[in-house]
């Protein structure tokens, strides 16, 4: 006795049983398929957010510089004001 043939022998209600059950096997299925996959780029992504991290400490690191320069800057700019006034 094949598939289709135990299939027509059910009743309109059991075939419907039948039909919801492959549908929701198939999307159990898909959404197995998908979470697998998904999960798999995980490991990826958290290389991708390491090398971020150390953009980010650059990014730091040469804010500071400026900061210190700029500080520095305006030192000099007060030194110079105060040889200016000295000299009036």
């Amino acid at each position: 006795m094949s598939l289709k043939e135990r299939f027509d022998q059910l009743t309109p209600a059991r075939k419907k049983t039948v039909i919801w059950c492959l549908v929701g096997i198939l999307i159990l299925v898909i959404t197995i398929t998908g979470y697998n996959s998904r999960s798999g780029n995980t490991e990826t992504k958290a290389a991708h957010k390491a090398a971020r991290e150390i953009q980010l400490e650059v990014d730091l690191i040469e804010k500071t510089m400026l900061k210190e320069q700029r500080q520095e800057l305006n030192e000099l700019k007060k030194t110079v004001q105060n040889l200016e006034n000295g000299l009036q």
